[in-house]
């Protein structure tokens, strides 16, 4: 089994899943964080307009989940959801 989340899309009931891949650390020559397998964190494709070294991201783990423009676009995250 794979952890992550189920989005639905409340309008046309299409679901995606997306795991909990984590992300690489920008600051350990792009190893991977020790969140693999507990916290998701995707692009979206937007570019902050305050900061152009920063992306809207979404971010979720078992407790929570919120979008905002704090991700550091060095930090790799996934920017593609797997089928389920």
């Amino acid at each position: 089994m794979v952890n992550g989340r189920r989005f639905t899309d409340l309008a046309t009931n299409n679901s995606i899943f997306l795991p909990a891949a984590g992300m690489l650390n920008a600051f350990d020559k792009g190893t991977l964080a020790p969140n693999v397998g507990k916290s998701g964190l995707y692009w979206s494709s937007t570019v902050s307009p305050k900061n152009y070294y920063r992306a809207y991201e979404l971010v979720f783990d078992n407790e929570v989940v919120y979008c905002d423009e704090g991700g550091r676009r060095a930090e790799g995250y996934p920017v593609r959801p797997v089928a389920k």
